[in-house]
């Protein structure tokens, strides 16, 4: 937590349906923020929150570029686009699944690559 300040202002909302929940471990989360703010938020709730993580972006670029941030705080993060071939998206997938490689694995995925 050391590479982002905060000042205590972060509030998570949970916005599982509980009627409706895939699975009991999951959960989907909502944060409002301006853009200048949301990289710095989105390591907060990664440091705090250690698990499985997939995080969704609207395109490559914004894919690249968090990417790039999260190797440099020393993530374990992979990337997952449609412009990928099947074979290198899989590997992907199973390296964000091998548990043996640590607690918290990161999967930053584009909206198309998610289909």
């Amino acid at each position: 937590m050391e590479a982002v300040p905060f000042y205590g202002r972060v509030k998570l909302v949970d916005l599982t349906d509980q009627a409706k929940t895939v699975a009991k471990s999951v959960v989907e989360s909502s944060l409002e923020c301006t853009e200048d703010e949301r990289d710095a938020l989105l390591y907060h709730i990664l440091a705090q929150q250690p698990g499985l993580v997939i995080v969704f972006v609207n395109a490559i670029s914004a894919l690249r570029r968090l990417v790039s941030i999260l190797k440099l705080l020393k993530l374990p993060v992979e990337a997952l686009h449609g412009n990928m071939q099947q074979r290198a998206r899989l590997k992907y997938l199973d390296r964000f699944k091998d548990k043996t490689r640590t607690q918290t694995s990161i999967l930053v995925a584009t909206d198309v690559a998610a289909r």
